[in-house]
């Protein structure tokens, strides 16, 4: 029974640290790609999920996806550790629109399925090959509120790009 606890208390304080890791890793920086900030004479354009993967706008239907295994992120807080199962096939994602709340530490648990495709997250950086048949993990905080889109772009056979979106609600 103590060994059950002691390994408990280990996945919790894993699972604590890989959240603030991942809450620096997953940062935006302020300034956008290439590196310079807009002048006084140039329009700056709002996000677009076309350019970088996500817009701070929340569909107002959003409601937090029933997740495969839940459990408490940490001993006594409101943020969740939610399992989440995604497949990828020419038909798309299955689901396409997966809903979190902010604070949340998120898996993907990602099959393909028909052949071999790709996972991405162009706004964190996640990027992810799934052969035909297999299934491959993805973790990360959601420590920004707003629409990120998901999708599969470089290994998709014979059907261009796969789109889906994670919402993260306040």
């Amino acid at each position: 029974m103590e060994t059950k606890k002691l390994y408990g208390i280990i996945a919790v304080c894993l699972i604590v640290a890989l959240v603030i890791i991942l809450s620096f890793v997953l940062k935006k920086e302020a300034v956008p790609p290439g590196g310079e900030l807009p002048t006084g004479g140039e329009e700056v354009q709002e996000p677009s999920l076309e350019r970088d993967g996500h817009v701070a706008d929340i569909p107002s239907d959003a409601v937090v996806t029933v997740p495969v295994s839940e459990a408490p992120a940490a001993p006594d807080a409101d943020e969740r550790f939610r399992v989440y199962t995604l497949s990828v096939s020419a038909g798309g994602f299955v689901p396409d629109r997966i809903v979190v709340n902010k604070g949340d530490v998120v898996q993907l648990n990602i099959g393909a399925v028909g052949g071999t495709y790709d996972f991405s997250m162009p706004y964190t950086g996640l990027s992810q090959l799934i052969p035909s048949g297999e299934s491959r993990q993805v973790s990360f905080g959601a420590t920004s509120e707003g629409t990120f889109e998901f999708k599969c772009s470089a290994a998709c056979p014979a059907s261009g790009v796969i789109r889906g979106q994670l919402i993260v609600l306040p």
